[in-house]
């Protein structure tokens, strides 16, 4: 198993832990060690260490998933499936500095280029988890509750949850991906925004359906941005008529400012701009990092390949 690699120092784990780590496995197969992590940082033998057991526990816990990563990976088949695949993964684990306070209560992650192209299900697999949901993304204003699995026949742009151990994904090759989470409520929920998702006002509609179904408000959520088209990248033909209603301090020329857009429209609904993070990079500006469908990867986005932000409630 993955924690028998030379590279794994298990030998340094208080013995509680070793013990825990060495029996990880049995009876589901092999698993990876972010999942590994994700299962010893929730469970309760934690409780019983001392300030500096907790310190090597993490500092274990950053080796693996920002170093470990990339080893091949052994991951459970689906079932009626014999054997394991082997996945070289190197996804992004907590990118928002934001949220990693709450990392006992909610994993992020980040799947970029770098990672093998794989099914929802052994995405969230990955991560430690049976349960997936994702949806059939639209560009539109309509967001869902979610509270069981779901394999992309749910027609909406951003779905919110409050079940524990469903794994979020949504997935985007340019355009804005948001995670949102209610930290005191304990909701978490995915937005995919494009430019017509701008026009159709998907974010104040995620935030009325957190508040209709879920009693949150903005001014009590944080929000994290993945990577998408820079404000240099966002090209259109003439931004005016194509974008109707939009700020015309965020044109320049051809070029329209999404990120920031999007931005005014969370403050607008009460987001607290201390409470909003994005992450760095451009799709188009990094094609090598990133799925970028205006930069290069335009067929093989529309057979599937793309980024993906997940997230789960632990």
């Amino acid at each position: 198993m993955y924690y028998n690699h030379p590279a794994h120092p298990i030998g340094n784990l208080p013995a509680g832990l070793r013990l825990r780590a060495q029996t990880r496995g049995a009876g589901g197969g092999d698993i990876g060690a972010p999942a590994f992590w994700l299962h010893l940082c929730r469970s309760s033998s934690l409780s019983d260490l001392g300030v500096e057991d907790r310190t090597k526990v993490e500092e274990m816990r950053v080796y693996h998933c920002k170093i470990f990563l990339s080893v091949p990976t052994r991951i459970r088949q689906p079932a009626g499936r014999q054997g394991c695949r082997c996945y070289p993964h190197r996804m992004i684990d907590h990118p928002f500095t934001i949220l990693q306070p709450f990392a006992n209560h909610l994993h992020v992650s980040f799947f970029d280029k770098s990672d093998p192209a794989m099914s929802d299900h052994d995405r969230a697999k990955l991560l430690g988890f049976d349960r997936s949901a994702a949806l059939h993304q639209m560009h539109d204003a309509r967001v869902v509750r979610i509270s069981k699995d779901s394999d992309r026949t749910e027609q909406a742009g951003g779905m919110i949850t409050d079940q524990k151990g469903l794994v979020l994904q949504i997935r985007a090759a340019d355009c804005q991906n948001f995670i949102v989470y209610a930290p005191e409520k304990h909701i978490v929920g995915l937005l995919h925004v494009g430019w017509k998702g701008i026009l159709a006002q998907a974010i104040p509609s995620f935030f009325a359906t957190l508040k209709k179904e879920f009693d949150v408000d903005a001014q009590e959520t944080l929000v994290g941005a993945g990577p998408s088209l820079c404000k240099n990248c966002a090209e259109f033909s003439d931004p005016l008529l194509e974008l109707p209603g939009i700020p015309k301090d965020c044109i320049d020329d051809h070029l329209v400012d999404i990120p920031e857009i999007a931005l005014r429209q969370f403050l607008d609904v009460g987001v607290l701009k201390k409470s909003f993070e994005c992450m760095p990079g451009c799709t188009k500006h990094e094609p090598e990092k990133f799925w970028t469908y205006r930069g290069g990867d335009r067929e093989v986005v529309k057979a599937g390949k793309t980024n993906v932000l997940a997230c789960v409630l632990l």
